[in-house]
């Protein structure tokens, strides 16, 4: 199998505690298990200088299929993955570069009247420069987020995947709902408390547990919300991340995604969502546009508005309803397996790079 490039302007995710690094470690892994070999340019600026500088005085690259990078939320270095990109691109290496976040795009930088606090918006800007100019396809995790951006490369969605786990957590019978459970941040951005207003109207009705895991300094910086359920019995706040979290999907049965409605969140495609089918957990989440479009159309889970009371009822229409609930853990699997795994990723990556690679249309028959 061919070799590739695999470019991460920070450190390789040892652990996986958010979207931003489960994202480039699972399709680094999802690439290898497709058979590449993958040379890996990852490490803070000096480790990254040192391998690009390496590449370049290799001088060959022809040996490189593609370069696929993953930036994080904050601009790249702008001397060093500038260079490498722009040096990929003279040699004519096809090169995906996924653009994760918007967020600095809806911003107000001009409010504040110093200059210097515009800097990061210049970086930014100077980001999307350079990428129009050497990427031969730059990846959005969602169309919604493609189309606030005009770029000269194709801008493909390409959303999270997920894995197939073990065979238990979709097969089980599930006899009675008594646990659900909510893993991410939880400040205002992700509805915390929506969610926690949701739970307590529903065990007004049935007994319901919450397993809720946060960081641990997260829970301190929004210890007065937890306040108001202090003495819930329905609650359970837990700081766990790997396999440790395992130990709470294994008895939860339904998983929640409680986003209020913005722009931002409009747009967004959760890697938690790919996470929590991973378990072969049906979803209740509220109606932001991509994340309710992709569970709507999988039948993966109910979409309810942002609010608790909406929230509440979602989650008491699949307590009461097994036939229902049955039938979303049904489609959970099938949607996985349907092209939404990493696997699948990686290799929608490689079929669109390949296909747009210059050194091999540019050959001639012999």
């Amino acid at each position: 199998m061919a070799k590739i490039l695999m470019h991460m302007p920070y450190p390789f995710p040892q652990e996986l505690t958010s979207g931003s690094r489960v994202r480039p470690y699972n399709m680094y892994k999802a690439f290898l298990e497709l058979g590449y070999e993958v040379e890996l340019i990852a490490g803070d600026v000096p480790t990254r200088k040192k391998q690009i500088l390496d590449l370049i005085h290799r001088g060959n690259v022809d040996d490189i299929a593609f370069c696929y990078s993953e930036p994080r939320t904050l601009p790249v270095h702008p001397v060093w993955d500038h260079l490498l990109y722009c040096f990929l691109a003279k040699n004519r290496v096809p090169m995906g570069i996924f653009y994760r976040d918007a967020y600095w795009k809806l911003a107000d930088w001009f409010s504040c009247r110093k200059v210097s606090a515009r800097f990061p918006w210049l970086r930014y800007r100077l980001d999307l420069l350079v990428f129009s100019k050497t990427a031969t396809v730059i990846f959005f995790p969602s169309q919604t987020m493609a189309d606030l951006f005009s770029l000269a490369p194709p801008k493909i969605p390409l959303p999270p995947g997920g894995q197939v786990m073990a065979r238990e957590y979709y097969l089980r019978p599930v006899d009675e709902i008594k646990t659900v459970v909510y893993v991410g941040g939880i400040n205002r951005r992700y509805g915390l408390e929506i969610l926690l207003q949701a739970l307590d109207l529903a065990n007004k009705k049935v007994a319901l547990n919450l397993d809720l895991v946060c960081r641990q300094d997260e829970f301190m910086q929004e210890r007065p919300i937890f306040a108001n359920y202090d003495g819930a019995e329905w609650l359970h706040v837990h700081h766990l991340t790997g396999k440790d979290l395992e130990q709470v999907y294994r008895r939860s049965a339904i998983a929640m995604i409680p986003r209020p409605r913005n722009l931002y969140n409009d747009l967004a495609m959760p890697v938690k969502l790919f996470e929590y089918l991973s378990y072969g957990l049906p979803i209740v989440a509220t109606n932001c546009t991509e994340m309710a479009k992709f569970i709507s159309h999988n039948k993966v889970g109910l979409i309810a508005e942002d609010n608790a009371p909406s929230l509440a009822d979602r989650i008491l229409q699949l307590v009461e309803d097994k036939a229902l609930y049955n039938q979303l853990k049904h489609n959970v699997r099938l949607t996985l397996e349907n092209g939404n795994l990493w696997t699948d990723r990686a290799r929608f990556v490689a079929e669109q790079l390949t296909a747009l690679d210059k050194r091999v249309q540019g050959k001639k028959p012999k």
